[in-house]
Order: structure tokens, then C-alpha cells, then sequence
């Protein structure tokens, strides 16, 4: 199993209000139609750092789901909320236990 976390923070001026409305549209109409995906969630930290894990069944499915985000509307109207530069994507593989 591949554990992905994505953090950003908002851009100034942005409300929760969109980002949560944009996080919802990624989840019901990108994230849960990907081959793989096993789960999905989005937090926030007390100092505004916007954070989504996903689980997915293995790296093949994480990476075709990431090559697929890059053309899909929902993907880049929440990446177009995030402060230039905060995005940032690492991988990990589950060790299991």
C-alpha cells in the first residue's frame, strides 16, 4: 500500500468555505473514480497548513492517478487556491503492521 499526503497552504484571501467546496468536488469527482484509490481525507492544521492523505493499493495506481490529475478540472481549481510554491507531494510505502 503507497500512503500519498499533499500539503499547501491557501492563498491569501481564499476562504475555507472554497477550499472545502473545491476538496469535495477532487473527492466525489476525481478521486473516487481512480483505479486503486482505498481512501481519501483532508485536514487542517491550527496555523492554516491544508493537508490530504490518500491510500492507494500500489504505486502503479498512485501514479496513474497522478498523471490523471494533471488534466482534470476539479484537480486544478483546488491547486489554483493554493499559495505559489506551499504544494507539495510525497510517498510512502506501508510497512504493514
Amino acid at each position: 500500500m503507497i500512503v500519498e499526503l499533499l500539503t499547501f497552504r491557501p492563498r491569501p484571501g481564499t476562504t475555507e468555505d472554497e477550499l472545502r467546496a473545491a476538496e469535495t468536488r477532487v473527492y466525489e469527482d476525481f478521486a473516487m473514480h481512480q483505479h486503486g484509490i482505498i481512501r481519501r481525507t483532508t485536514a487542517r492544521s491550527d496555523d492554516g497548513e491544508w493537508l490530504v492523505v490518500q491510500l492507494w493499493y500500489d504505486l502503479a495506481c498512485a501514479d496513474a492517478a497522478a498523471t490523471a490529475a494533471g488534466d482534470h478540472p476539479a484537480t486544478a481549481a483546488l491547486h489554483a487556491l493554493a499559495e505559489p510554491g506551499s504544494l507539495a507531494t510525497r510517498r510512502y510505502e506501508d510497512l504493514g503492521g
